[in-house]
């Protein structure tokens, strides 16, 4: 249980990080069929957090809903939170 209410604190720290240009990129991102899977999944990572803020829905629960493993949805939001999300 820990570890989920630690995922919490990664949820609601990053909620501010993204801004609404940036969230438009993504999804512009997404709309493109030449996007990568692998950047297909950073984005949806990424807006999952986004739109998890106010749900707090865990690294866990994201990583089920991505069919993707949990430790792809830490290092996801910690590079974007050690880069600042430099595009």
């Amino acid at each position: 249980m820990a570890k989920t209410s630690s995922n919490n604190k990664h949820n609601s720290r990053n909620e501010d990080l993204l801004s609404d240009e940036q969230i438009c990129f993504l999804r512009a991102l997404l709309s493109t069929d030449k996007t990568t899977l692998t950047i297909n999944k950073r984005a949806l990572i990424l807006l999952a957090i986004y739109n998890a803020s106010g749900k707090k829905f865990t690294h866990c629960q994201i990583a089920e809903s991505l069919d993707i493993f949990t430790s792809t949805v830490h290092r996801t939001t910690k590079h974007l939170v050690d880069l600042e999300f430099d595009e």
